[in-house]
This record gives C-alpha cells, structure tokens and sequence, in this order.
C-alpha cells in the first residue's frame, strides 16, 4: 500500500508540474486484439515508443504502470508531459511502429488518472515475473516535495559532515529506519 501511495503521488505532482510548452497527459497503451505480448515484448515496444516520441520532441518525462486486464494482456498507464500534435498523426504513426495497436488513448490527465496508474501496484502486482518493474519513472520527472524534502536533508548533512556538524536531532522515524 506504501508503494502504491508513492507512486500515486508523484503522478500528481507530474500532472501538477508541467514544463512550459507542453501538458500532462494520460495515456493507455494496448497491443492489437490477436497479439498476447510477453513482458519482455512489451519493454521492448515501450522502449521503441519513447525512444520515438523523444525523436520528434513529442514527449518529456513520463511515468507508466503495467497492468495485466482480466483476459490476461499486458498494456500500460502512465502521465507523460506531451508536446501538443493537434492532428495526432505522428503520435499514431510512432504507436504503430513500436508494435502497440490503434486503439490507444491520450488525454489531458487529471489526479483520477493517478489514482487509476496506481491502483495496479497493489491490485496487480504479484501478476508480473520475478523481478520485473510494474512501474517506473524518466529521470526528469517530477519529485514528490516529501522527497525533494529527504534528499535535499541528505545532501545537506554530507556536506556539513566533514565540518564537524552534526544535526540538532539524532533521532530518526522508525518508518524512515525501515527504508534505509
């Protein structure tokens, strides 16, 4: 459930945090009807589409989830910040490309949207392989303030550390323990 906070979070803060010039956008990724696609198939169409999306200056920083639907299929959610394309072509063009299906979606996104990538972290997880990600995030998107918050305190106490100056309070959450 803590997961599935954290990741719910920071794609409202990725929805709320748009850089100038483009929007947040809420998307759903589906492979055509008579194609079952493997894990590693769709990482890989996934990767293609990115790596086309960026090409074309269509795409920033994104965040995705995958989700198996009740059939079984393998298709993603996520909040990317999209530059505008009002006819839509080269968006399909690149969907295609990549192996993804036409049925596909792109829409303004809202914090429902978030709310919605997240709820497979708990629903759906154990659904995936060993080891694989059921989420993740480019690295230009958006941080949360809470952890803006701890890496900011981190980075000051290193550089204070050789100083001599230690923080006014030793104590440490038993939650932020755990996380370490």
């Amino acid at each position: 459930m803590r997961k599935q906070w954290e990741v719910q979070q920071r794609l409202i803060t990725g929805i709320a945090e748009v850089p100038p010039g483009r929007f947040a956008g809420f998307f759903t990724l589906t492979f055509p009807a008579a194609q079952q696609p493997t894990e590693d198939e769709l990482q890989r169409a996934w990767r293609a589409l990115v790596g086309r999306l960026r090409r074309r200056d269509l795409l920033g920083a994104y965040g995705w989830t995958i989700q198996r639907t009740k059939r079984g299929t393998l298709h993603m959610h996520g909040v990317g910040h999209f530059h505008w394309d009002p006819n839509l072509t080269r968006w399909r063009a690149a969907l295609t490309a990549s192996g993804f299906g036409i049925q596909n979606t792109l829409v303004v996104a809202r914090a429902t949207h978030a709310r919605y990538c997240a709820r497979y972290i708990g629903t759906r997880f154990a659904e995936l392989a060993p080891l694989r990600r059921a989420f993740g995030f480019s690295q230009g998107f958006p941080r949360t303030p809470h952890m803006k918050s701890r890496r900011e305190r981190a980075a000051l106490e290193a550089a204070l550390a050789p100083l001599g100056v230690v923080p006014d309070c030793h104590w440490i959450p038993e939650w932020e323990v755990a996380s370490h």
